[in-house]
Formats: structure tokens, sequence, C-alpha cells
């Protein structure tokens, strides 16, 4: 490792050249070796080539997955322990992957079996065909139960059941125009009835398991498989999630029920009803995004703190004569903000490129609006549910569903009792265990000196707030539920920010000590070309970004080094 010990607060282009040369000394000797393409990903592609080599009929392959397993973790902890990046910010990323590549390898081998279970939302395309739109034949009528049944005037065989499916698609999607919520994908537009339109083509759904047939089908499912985090489309997609649209499940030939004709989910995570309204949410949003990193940048850059980690020099001028209290709380609230900012506009990157740019004609139902809901909750989970509502609700759910394998594989086998105050205990130990993990790998990874065994302990007295919080609402309940609305609300909010504020510097504190935010987030500054930035600071951000030819000791150590 290497630490700045200068005497002077050093600019963040000093400080990065003085790490790269740290870092080109301890490549030469042999101590370290950079981020390599494409050696580094050869755990990812071992367990690629494994799930699309079918096991279903071969117990002696699928008993393989151990020993892969077992290669995978040795691989990827050898990455940890000596790959660096020649780009100091991206160093905690090197961490943070290899960390994942073991957690959800162990999720699809382990507590998994997707040959088996696992089953993705897909579409069968028909040519396209004029139609006449008319209000005749089909109603739709809530059940007691919550389900919404469709009726036919009686013709329910020959070419009547043909016609079924696409004659409740349109009267579903005709409910959602009058109701101004469609979700059938097309420009937000009223048809007349009797209109004669020329409709795009009609899908029919289907639920797709492992193909056996295909190998390309199977390339495509298990790449589907390893790539969405949160099961959008699968049968295993995590509960924080939007149900599937009432279309989807018309064209399933499932019922359709309350929860499907609901754009949010029951934690506010909004599912788009169309192409263009995704495009008219999620464009402004990554513009903002883009120019709100490029502001914060240049701030963070101000503040010795953002480059070197908690050091002894002079507070920079917008900073001095507030207390050490205000000093912290600025820069935690700085912290938070640009974490969430470069978090949502990298999330943002797939619904612009996978649906707005290739869409359902190159990706089928994987380009469809759909599949792109909104990535946090609703700021009502914390006033609501206080910590848990925090991490459970409001903040982003990219892993929640590797983080919940476990405790939800001890359930399925009987080992955890569902629901019960133990399997909860459990379940939130694991899963801040396994973020903890996550996130110290990635600490541990990078240049400068760090401590990463305080990202661990910080996401571990996460769970302990939990615990805390919730025990003393259970032993008070009766007590809390006389409370007016409005203090049990503050209470949690109360609670949330002040165990927040006390444990976040373990957090980011590593965080600055590391370079993350030497790490230059948009490749081209408006606010720098305008002269905002430190001297010697240029619109083009990128520059110190280096790839090159890496020739280690052996022949498959040999690519492009980052």
């Amino acid at each position: 490792m290497f630490a700045y010990n200068g005497t002077a607060a050093p600019s963040h282009r000093e400080l990065m050249r003085i790490y790269q040369a740290a870092f080109d000394v301890r490549v030469a000797s042999g101590e370290i070796r950079p981020l390599l393409l494409p050696h580094d990903g050869y755990g990812l592609f071992a367990l690629l080539i494994y799930l699309c080599i079918s096991h279903v009929n071969r117990p002696w392959l699928y008993a393989a997955r151990w020993p892969l397993l077992a290669f995978i973790v040795a691989f990827d902890l050898n990455l940890i322990r000596g790959t660096k990046s020649m780009w100091v910010g991206t160093g905690f990323v090197v961490g943070l992957i290899a960390a994942w590549g073991i957690l959800w390898s162990a999720t699809w081998l382990v507590w998994n079996a997707p040959q088996f279970d696992a089953k993705r939302v897909q579409r069968k395309e028909d040519k396209k065909r004029l139609t006449a739109m008319s209000p005749q034949s089909m109603e739709v009528k809530p059940q007691a139960n919550g389900n919404i049944k469709s009726l036919s005037n009686g013709k329910a065989n020959g070419e009547a059941a043909k016609k079924d499916a696409g004659l409740r698609q349109r009267q579903v999607q005709d409910r959602h125009i009058k109701e101004g919520k469609q979700e059938n994908g097309q420009a937000d537009i009223k048809v007349k009835v009797g209109e004669r339109v020329e409709e795009p083509a009609q899908s029919e759904y289907f639920w797709q398991s492992y193909p056996t047939d295909s190998l390309r089908d199977r390339i495509d499912w298990v790449f589907d498989l390893i790539f969405n985090f949160r099961g959008l489309g699968w049968n295993w997609e995590v509960t924080s999630n939007p149900s599937l649209p009432a279309h989807v499940k018309v064209g399933l030939g499932e019922p359709v029920d309350i929860k499907s004709m609901q754009i949010k989910s029951s934690i506010g995570i909004k599912r788009f009803t169309s192409h263009a309204e995704l495009f008219r949410t999620q464009i402004p949003r990554f513009i903002f995004g883009y120019l709100l990193l490029d502001a914060l940048k240049v701030i963070l850059m101000k503040d010795p703190y953002f480059t070197l980690g908690p050091n002894d020099l002079p507070l920079p001028p917008h900073l001095s004569g507030f207390s050490p209290t205000t000093v912290t709380m600025i820069r935690e609230a700085l912290s938070c903000i640009a974490i969430i900012t470069a978090l949502e506009t990298i999330f943002l990157l797939c619904p612009l490129f996978l649906c707005l740019i290739l869409g359902p004609d190159v990706l089928n139902a994987r380009g469809e609006f759909w599949q792109y809901p909104t990535t946090w909750g609703s700021f009502e989970n914390i006033t609501k549910m206080g910590l848990q509502g925090f991490w459970g609700g409001w903040w982003h759910q990219t892993f929640r569903y590797a983080f919940a394998a476990p405790t939800k594989f001890m359930i399925r086998h009987g080992i955890l009792e569902p629901k019960s105050k133990a399997t909860r205990l459990f379940g939130a130990v694991v899963a801040f265990g396994m973020s903890g993990f996550l996130h110290a790998s990635g600490s541990y990874t990078q240049i400068p000196d760090t401590i990463p065994l305080n990202l661990f302990l910080f996401f571990m007295l996460q769970a302990v707030g939990i615990i805390i919080q919730s025990s003393f609402c259970e032993y008070f309940k009766g007590w809390i539920r006389r409370m007016p609305m409005t203090t049990r609300t503050a209470g949690n909010f109360a609670f949330t920010f002040t165990w927040l504020y006390c444990t976040s510097p373990l957090l980011i504190d590593d965080f600055a000590r590391g370079g993350i935010w030497l790490f230059q987030p948009v490749p081209i500054s408006p606010l720098r070309a305008l002269g905002y930035g430190e001297p010697g600071d240029s619109w083009w951000c990128w520059e110190d970004v280096r790839i090159s030819w890496y020739a280690g000791k052996h022949w498959w150590e040999r690519g492009l080094a980052i």
C-alpha cells in the first residue's frame, strides 16, 4: 500500500501522478498486477460456460458445480489479493467485482439450481396486421379474490379461443387509455372506437425455462440470468420490484391481479408504462446526474479531505469557521449525494442503451420498457420503518437477491423457520455481512492505504442498528401505537439520521482515504471548460486513462492492462 505523507495539500492532479508512480513501481517489482483483460474475467467465463452446458439429466455434471465454485472462489480471492488498477478511482471496482463474482456464483451454484427452477418471460412475435379497434365481445371484471376475469360472450373454443388472448390484451389496454395509465408501450394517443389502425406485432408471452435444444437460446438465457441482478422478468425476481404489468399477464394467459394494474411496488419502485414515458423521465435524469457529478467533482476537489482522507491540513475557505460537527455533517452529506448520484447515473445507462437504443427488436422482452423500473424506493420507507426502511426499502436493491439467497435456501430446506425472529436476525446478519465483505474487498484493492475492516464494521453496525430499533419498537409497541403519526415518523427519521451520522465515517473516511473521489466520473466537463476547476484542469477529463499491453509470468496472464 501507499499513503501520501506531504505537509501541504496537493492538487488532485499532483496526487494522481504520485499514486500512479507508486503503482508503476509496484507493478514493475511484481508485487501487484494491473486489472487485466481478459484474464480477470476467467472466473465469470467459467460460470457462464458451465451454465450453458445442460446438466439437467447429468448428475455427474451437476455435481461438478462444487469444484467449479472452488476454482471461482480461489481465482477471485487471488484477484483481490494482488490486483490493482492504474486509474486510482477504479481500484475499488476491482475488489468489488471480484467479491461479487464469489457471491453471485454461490447464488447460482449452491443456493439455487437455475437449470431446474428458473424461468423468464419471453415473447414470440406475429407479423403486423391491420385491425379494427372495437369494444365488443370482451369485458374485464374484478373478482372477489382480486383477480380480473375475462368473459367473451360464450365463445370459448374454436377461433374465438385463439383470439382470446389478443382481445383480452386490447381490452386491458383500452381501460388503461381511459385511465391515463396506458401500458401497451405505444405512443400516448387515444384510438377512437371503430377506427382502422395499423397495430404493431401482437406479442405472445410465455415462460421460458432453461433451453435444452438450442445453444444460441441457452447462451442468451444464461447471460440474462447472470447479468439481471434484480431478476426483472424472471420467476425469482426480488419482491421489491413491481409486479408484471397487466398486458404481460394477459399474454402469459395468467389472471390479472390488482398488483399488475399498479405501476409502483410496495416500497415505491415505479414501473414505466411506455417507452415514451421512460424516455421523458430517464433522459432528463441522466443529463441532470451528469451535470451534478461534474459540479460535485469540482466542489469535492477543493477539500483535501476528499483527496487524502482524514488529515490535519487546514480547512478550505468554504469550510473554515464551521464547528467540527458541522464540517463532519457537510462532508457526510456531500459524500452521500455523490454516492447516490454516481450510482443512479450508472444504473441509468442500462435502460437508455438496452431499452431505448437496442429495444425489443434486438433484445426481445429484455428490451421492453417494463423491464427497467426505477432503482430507488420511496422516502416514506424511512419515516415508516426507520433504519430498516432505509436499507430495505429506500436504498437501491441491486444486490438484494444474492444477499438473501442463503437465508431463503435454509428456509426451503427446513433449517430455518419462515418469518421467525431468529430467521430475521440471521438474514440481517448474513445480508449485511456479505455487503461488508463486498465493500471491504473494494477497499483492499485500492492503491493508497485504507482500512478495509472499517467498511465491514460499518455494514455490520447497520444490522445492529436495525436490531436495536426493531427490538425497542417491539417492546414498547403498545405505547408507540398511541403516539401521533407525526411523532412516530419523526422518531424513525431521527433514529436513522443519528445512526448513520455516527457510523458513516467508517465508510466515507475510507472512501476518501482510498482515492475514490479522484476518479473522473465524466469524460467532458462543462464547468472545467468554463474555468471552474483546479489549475491545469481541462474540459477533457480522461487524459490520465492508460490502456497498455501487459505480459505476466504465464501466457494466460497477458492482455490489456487498465
